[in-house]
């Protein structure tokens, strides 16, 4: 995965909620701004975890790449790239960590992504965040394009 806007991510309590804290991703499983496997730093609880796009404060701001996603040819298929366009200041990244990946469930543990564009999440509850509310007679368009496209071997 390479997202090279996503300098910060937000950092979380005990219970898995934003502090309202703010920390770069440099040096740390979050850094994905050169790019490198989703598995290669990853925590053993795996990613739940919202990225910051830097250069973006606002909900309503550029319509800008936030990540790209290869996914290695297999035996099902040739190598795929997702890329994600989105007007949001950032992104949620789930790992599938609550599958236990037993039993005759389709998932395993770590077995799949959620890519979520977003505001930041929690942000009514803290001043520091963009916020996130709306007021009467006010809109929000809020953009997000996954692109596919398949890679020749």
């Amino acid at each position: 995965m390479e997202a090279p806007r996503c300098t910060c991510h937000l950092v979380l309590n005990d219970k898995n909620v934003p502090t309202g804290d703010i920390a770069f991703v440099k040096g740390t499983p979050f850094d994905f701004c050169q790019g490198k496997k989703i598995s290669q730093d990853m925590p053993s609880s795996g990613y739940d975890n919202y990225f910051v796009a830097s250069d973006q404060d606002t909900l309503n701001g550029p319509v800008l790449p936030l990540l790209t996603i290869t996914a290695p040819a297999g035996e099902h298929g040739p190598a795929v790239t997702m890329e994600v366009i989105s007007n949001q200041p950032g992104f949620q990244m789930y790992t599938a960590n609550g599958f236990s990946g037993d039993g005759a469930g389709s998932f395993e543990k770590h077995g799949s992504i959620a890519i979520e564009p977003s505001g930041y999440i929690d942000a009514t509850n803290h001043v520091n965040f963009p916020t996130a509310t709306l007021n009467p007679h006010e809109t929000r368009k809020q953009v997000i394009t996954y692109h596919f496209t398949t890679l020749s071997t």
